[in-house]
C-alpha cells in the first residue's frame, strides 16, 4: 500500500496533535544520570545532586543551566531560561524539581510520547 506526501503529512500532524505531555518520572531518571565530563569521563556526580546543591547555595542561574544540560537542552528560546529560574526558586526537593522541569519543558519544545523533546514549538 502507498502512502501519499499529503497522507503522510496528515499522520504526522495527528501524531503531534498529542504531543506536549512530559511525565516527571523521565526528567527525574534523566537528572538521575551521572554528569558527563568534558573528555567523556563520568565523575560520579548526578545532576540531580548538582542542581539541588546549586539551589540551596541560591545559585538560580546555574541550577538553570545544569537542568538544561542534563536534558541535552542547546536551542534556547527567547525567555525559556528566565522562566525555568523563576520556576526553580520554589523547588525544594527532588520531586519538585522533577514537576518544575516536566511542566516547564513542553512550554518550549515539542516532546514525543516517551518523554523525548523533539524540537522547539
Amino acid at each position: 500500500m502507498k502512502i501519499t506526501r499529503n497522507q503522510l503529512r496528515r499522520i504526522i500532524k495527528e501524531s503531534l496533535d498529542d504531543v506536549g505531555y512530559m511525565d516527571p518520572d523521565v526528567v527525574y531518571d534523566q537528572l538521575s544520570k551521572p554528569i558527563q565530563q568534558r573528555v567523556f569521563r563520568q565523575s560520579g556526580e548526578t545532576y540531580l545532586s548538582r542542581i539541588l546543591d546549586q539551589l540551596e547555595n541560591n545559585d538560580i542561574h546555574k541550577a538553570a543551566l545544569t537542568v538544561m544540560d542534563a536534558l541535552w537542552i542547546t536551542d534556547v528560546p527567547v525567555g525559556a531560561e528566565e522562566d525555568l529560574e523563576k520556576e526553580l526558586m520554589i523547588v525544594n526537593n527532588e520531586d519538585a524539581l522533577a514537576g518544575v522541569v516536566a511542566n516547564w519543558v513542553p512550554r518550549y519544545w515539542k516532546v514525543n510520547d516517551m518523554g523525548r523533546i523533539m524540537g522547539r514549538l
